[in-house]
């Protein structure tokens, strides 16, 4: 498990993270693994990956071998 923390600047409003979809930034992830479900705050959903700067969210990606 890998937990990131990091602190933004108040003029933001949201940050955007995500595993990256570009095989040559991420080529191991690529041919190993494809995510299968996602999770915001405990809660499954579909969409990836925003949060609102000033508060706390826990993002959990289950990944499946290919």
């Amino acid at each position: 498990m890998v937990n990131i923390f990091v602190d933004v600047s108040k003029k933001y409003g949201t940050l955007d993270s995500f595993i990256s979809p570009n095989p040559y930034y991420n080529p191991k992830f690529h041919t190993r693994y494809t995510v299968s479900k996602m999770f915001k705050n405990s809660e499954q959903t579909t969409g990836c990956c925003f949060t609102d700067i000033g508060k706390k969210t826990r993002w959990d990606f289950e990944l499946a071998p290919k």
